[in-house]
């Protein structure tokens, strides 16, 4: 059974819904997880990726973009396309509209809110189709924390 972590975030920018993102799979990878981010686009995917190599200067994480055939091993991919997360079951980190159909392969999934009215929307359904395949949702406010 798949465990399900809503991260709900103070802000309301899409640059903080990736700055966290990151910093979840800094500490995800540390911890020995393989992590797929399955975003919304294309154009989110390449960000990430980008992300990833600056987003902290002391910071590597070994990643790379899913259709990136010469790093076959890599243990963080990132990609927006679902028929692509086949081989992955650890860690997911949903920033896409949509739940992939193949989450339930996954023993840990990860959903990232802000305070965005577009965003509380899609995260709010997440929350009742996760319910509905039985995974109960849990939630980690951090809208207060300093």
């Amino acid at each position: 059974m798949s465990h399900v972590d809503f991260y709900i975030l103070p802000g309301n920018q899409p640059d903080d819904r990736h700055q966290f993102a990151c910093r979840l799979v800094e500490k995800a990878w540390h911890k020995g997880h393989r992590i797929h981010i399955h975003a919304e686009s294309q154009d989110e995917a390449r960000l990430l990726d980008q992300l990833l190599w600056q987003f902290r200067e002391d910071s590597f994480i070994p990643h790379r973009l899913q259709n990136d055939d010469s790093l076959k091993d890599t243990p963080v991919t990132i990609d927006w396309q679902t028929e692509s997360l086949e081989q992955h079951n650890d860690v997911l980190i949903n920033l896409a509209k949509a739940i992939p159909a193949q989450c339930t392969r996954f023993s840990r999934i990860s959903e990232i809110v802000i305070q965005s009215p577009e965003v509380l929307a899609t995260t709010r359904e997440h929350y009742r189709e996760y319910r509905e395949l039985g995974f109960p949702p849990n939630t980690r406010d951090l809208r207060n924390r300093h």
